[in-house]
């Protein structure tokens, strides 16, 4: 073989190899939000979903001035409504259709549990199947 050819067939491996990497990137990107469904399989299968998919808000905030709630986030395709996930020490709950003004509120509460208790808790239920 001579060198044009070899360097021709380098060339040609370069581009096979750059678009089965971008191929594969791009399967590997998380689903849009937009195409999340209205209920849910399971709570396990909504945890799974939603943590894959790509949303137009997304914001935690630093809840270690709490003595139980280990963590908070909120996730909006619309940034008019959204999923408000709260960590425990043991489990995580996930509220559906939680207003941004909520969240809003819930970030600038002086007790993150007693505002959860009184405003969240109860109201905004993960939609299942």
């Amino acid at each position: 073989m001579n060198s044009g050819v070899k360097y021709k067939a380098i060339q040609l491996k370069h581009v096979v190899l750059t678009v089965t990497v971008a191929v594969s990137l791009l399967s590997c990107q998380s689903q849009s939000c937009k195409n999340l469904p209205k209920q849910f399989e399971s709570y396990q299968a909504a945890e799974k979903l939603i943590s894959n998919s790509s949303f137009k808000i997304d914001e935690t905030v630093d809840t270690r001035k709490s003595s139980w709630i280990r963590g908070a986030r909120f996730k909006s395709c619309d940034g008019s409504v959204g999923f408000l996930i709260i960590r425990l020490k043991d489990k995580t709950y996930i509220h559906q259709n939680v207003p941004s003004s909520i969240w809003a509120q819930f970030k600038m509460a002086k007790s993150f549990g007693q505002f959860y208790n009184q405003n969240i808790k109860g109201r905004y239920q993960l939609s299942l199947k």
